[in-house]
Parts: C-alpha cells; sequence; structure tokens
C-alpha cells in the first residue's frame, strides 16, 4: 500500500524539484506559494484518480495472496474476468473488479460477542 503513496509523490516531487531549479536560476517568475499551491494540485490529482481497471498477474497474487498455479485456476474455473492478447499469449492483464467482487462473495463478517 505505501508503495502508492511513494509512486503517487514521485512525479509532484520532480515537478517541483524541476520548478525550483528553473526559479533558482530566474528562468520563471514563480514565488514559493505558487510552487507550493502547484504541488498540492499535483498531489490532489494524484491522489484522486482512480486506479487502472485491469492490473497485471503480480498485482493479481498480491491482492489475493496467492501463487500462479492458483491465478490459473482462477482462470481455468472463469472465478475472475482477464484478458489475453492473442498476439502475447503470456501477458495477461486481470479486471480489478472482478477479484474486488471475488474478495466480496467470500467476506465473512464479523461478529459481536
Amino acid at each position: 500500500m505505501w508503495r502508492r503513496y511513494i509512486s503517487v509523490l514521485v512525479s509532484p516531487l520532480v515537478i517541483l524539484i524541476i520548478f525550483r531549479t528553473m526559479v533558482n536560476r530566474r528562468l520563471i517568475d514563480f514565488t514559493e506559494e505558487d510552487l507550493i499551491v502547484l504541488f498540492r494540485s499535483l498531489l490532489d490529482e494524484k491522489l484522486t484518480a482512480d486506479p487502472e481497471r485491469f492490473i497485471n498477474e503480480e498485482e493479481a497474487m498480491k491482492l489475493l495472496n496467492c501463487g500462479k498455479t492458483q491465478m490459473y485456476y482462477y482462470r481455468v474455473k472463469g472465478i475472475i474476468s482477464y484478458v489475453q492478447d492473442k498476439m502475447h499469449p503470456k501477458m495477461i492483464q486481470y479486471d480489478r473488479e472482478s477479484i474486488n467482487e471475488y474478495l466480496g462473495r467470500n467476506l465473512v463478517k464479523a461478529f459481536n460477542k
């Protein structure tokens, strides 16, 4: 989970460093406050973006906490939706929504004592 936040922060930080360098070299006329507003808007945009619908096998295995054999079983039994290109049969993308639905179907509700 923390990797998502690091990847989200990388591009705004890079942009902030570039702008700061340009300001220091007097290539553009930005104030410190302008840079902070720009950075916050970029960060908000990244954090509110929808996750991609299709994910690779590694990410799917992490979500399901399983291995390649189990992923094969899910595909063959039609438990989880996936996309497989005929030109590249080893490249399989899994539908994040179907994984979440599968996890939801198998959710055991907590009970009060």
